[in-house]
């Protein structure tokens, strides 16, 4: 059985890290617009990477791939039908005032821990091991903000299934290409802080569709149809469609917002969510969410098992 990257589900990290790499042409490989040349190179600096990766025992990590560039390394992926670089669904967002904008990098690696310095020393060395193969397109920190609250003061991912169930929403199941892996969504959300704090808490409320101090859900009665829990809590066939969530914060004095990360084993999910959000499920509403923060980038990665990354390397 295929084994899942251990980053995915570890718990108690304090800071986290994201790091979007493109990938370049490799002075010391000769005929590089030859994928015959290309790939290899590019194989074995992503095993240099993971091995660099394990030799930092307090840092958690997940490596994931733009979804065509994995299948082009030999990994069949369920992403990788949704077109190159994997974004078809986020693009189709183009006419809206709020669309994300595409921002598909060719490796991502996704740090935590509870050691910033672990973290600084890991952050660096994995720069180094893919020098020459690929360079720092996109880096953005962030940090556990009180108790797993969002920067708007409401508890972030109170929806994610329990870590019991999360490996059934979020890992590739056996028998299917790439079991044992997951696909990613990756959002940067500038939130306008001021904005949404003007609002008295029972309005804010009715934004996110929870109670702020609990995160209760609010009652139906109550609940706006364009709150965000109304746009992203999904049914099908009497079952809620589910992602597993690891968001983190990011920001300062002067801007500050959420990474918003998600797994799954299924990227209509993702896809559906996202469409439910952006008022093109037919409902004729977006999630009011958006009036107060706006995504800067977006990318899918295919988050391969550790079996395919430990071959990426023979």
């Amino acid at each position: 059985m295929a084994t899942p990257q251990y980053g995915i589900f570890a718990q108690g990290s304090s800071f986290a890290l994201h790091l979007e790499f493109t990938t370049k042409l490799l002075d010391k490989v000769p005929d590089l617009d030859s994928p015959t040349n290309r790939m290899p190179a590019l194989a074995a600096a992503i095993a240099e990477l993971v091995t660099e990766l394990d030799e930092h025992r307090a840092i958690n990590w997940v490596v994931g791939i733009r979804p065509d560039l994995a299948r082009e390394l030999g990994m069949q992926n369920p992403a990788s039908d949704y077109g190159s670089p994997g974004l078809n669904a986020i693009q189709t967002f183009g006419d809206t005032s709020a669309a994300p904008e595409p921002l598909q990098s060719d490796i991502w690696l996704f740090l935590h821990s509870s050691s910033s310095s672990e973290m600084f020393d890991c952050s660096r060395a994995s720069v180094k091991a893919l020098t020459g193969v690929a360079s720092v397109a996109r880096e953005q920190a962030g940090f556990a903000y009180k108790d797993s609250r969002d920067i708007t003061g409401f508890i972030d991912g109170t929806e994610n299934p329990s870590l019991v169930e999360a490996s059934s929403v979020a890992i590739i199941h056996g028998g299917t290409a790439g079991a044992g892996g997951s696909v990613a969504l990756l959002m940067r959300f500038v939130h306008d802080i001021d904005a949404f704090g003007t609002m008295p808490e029972s309005e804010q409320e009715k934004v996110i569709g929870r109670t702020k101090a609990d995160s209760v859900e609010l009652g139906e009665e109550v609940m706006p149809e364009d709150s965000h829990v109304s746009k992203v809590v999904i049914e099908e066939g009497g079952e809620e469609l589910e992602i597993y969530r690891r968001s983190y914060p990011f920001g300062g004095a002067c801007e500050a917002g959420l990474m918003f990360l998600a797994f799954t084993n299924n990227p209509t999910t993702t896809n559906k969510m996202l469409a439910s959000m952006y008022g093109l499920d037919g409902s004729g509403s977006s999630d009011r969410l958006l009036a107060f923060t706006k995504a800067d980038g977006a990318a899918y990665y295919f988050v391969p098992s550790m079996e395919a990354l430990a071959g990426l390397g023979s």
